[in-house]
């Protein structure tokens, strides 16, 4: 049985839906649940079996934060002392589609929490975090992917 892989929707600003379903590809190949993985999908392609991606991030800064970088700024040595609070959250959901009709759903919630000074390299702390809740996420949706396998190979007449 061969799967299509899609980004049916991705909201949030500060992860790549593309990146990540590319990424979800990667990993479902590697655990070869699947005969086949085909991605992208070729134009005109009506494939019977689809997992359709969808995911939303959230990325919250406390107000908090505002009041520690103004009094760390005006009085620098309070820079050692403050830190920072970013909290990330990623949802995916993986819709897995025959002939056009929804047969299972899955869902995952990921979350990551930085603790960090003023003066830490925040561009590699968000791409370090983005790949905690990426890979997280998804080991999570192929477990439960690979939990249904049997069901999914009958439904399939395999």
């Amino acid at each position: 049985m061969t799967v299509a892989l899609g980004l049916r929707a991705f909201e949030g600003n500060a992860l790549d839906g593309d990146a990540i379903l590319e990424h979800f590809v990667a990993e479902l190949k590697g655990e070869r649940l699947f005969q086949g993985v085909m991605y992208p999908i070729p134009p005109g392609a009506d494939p019977v079996w689809e997992l359709q991606l969808l995911g939303r991030g959230h990325d919250l800064e406390p107000n908090s934060n505002f009041w520690k970088a103004f009094f760390a700024s005006a009085l620098f040595p309070l820079a050692f002392v403050f830190h920072m609070r970013n909290d990330y959250t990623l949802e995916l959901q993986a819709i897995l589609v025959r002939n056009q009709e929804i047969v299972r759903t899955y869902t995952t919630e990921s979350s990551v929490q930085y603790s960090y000074q003023i003066n830490a390299n925040q561009t590699l702390m968000r791409v370090e975090g983005a790949e905690i809740l990426v890979g997280n996420a998804i080991r999570d949706l192929l477990a439960q992917i690979r939990k249904d396998r049997a069901a999914i190979l009958i439904e399939n007449g395999d």
